[in-house]
């Protein structure tokens, strides 16, 4: 069996995957039209720390774009309640719509059907990434019933 995680990212960086780079790398103009990610692990992070250079008008900045949008959904606090809006949700449905059928997720689904020996359908593809990423629980314990 293959390391799912470098075919993941093997096939995104195949398919127009952003570059990783250390901070302090000489921005090419290569570099900065295909778009890059930049890694720092020194930086003190604040809300306004950008680490994705992505082109204005590429898939990857609309994939990021939407997952920014999912960030201000969540309490950091796991003591506090997690009030979810029918907005929050319906951000949730466009962000799923836009990756489940990506090839990242297919090297994923592929892997996941390898282990379990279930083919999934398309809907119950979006329902296991539904499921396993944004089914809230009690801290400390996982959601009731199977992940698949």
């Amino acid at each position: 069996m293959t390391d799912i995680y470098q075919e993941i990212w093997d096939v995104d960086q195949k398919n127009a995957g952003l570059k990783p780079i250390k901070k302090g790398t000489q921005i090419t103009p290569e570099l900065k039209q295909h778009g890059y990610v930049e890694v720092d692990e020194k930086a003190n992070m604040t809300k306004n720390h950008i680490l994705i250079h992505s082109p204005e008008f590429s898939d990857k900045r609309s994939s990021y774009d939407n997952v920014l949008v999912l960030f201000n959904n969540y309490t950091l606090d796991d003591r506090k309640p997690e009030n979810v809006t029918q907005a929050e949700r319906e951000e949730v449905q466009h962000f799923i719509e836009t990756i489940y059928l990506t090839d990242p997720m297919r090297a994923a689904r592929d892997y996941i059907s390898h282990l379990t020996g279930e083919q999934f359908s398309d809907n119950e593809w979006w329902a296991v990434i539904e499921r396993i990423w944004f089914d809230m629980f009690q801290a400390g314990n996982k959601p009731d019933g199977e992940w698949f």
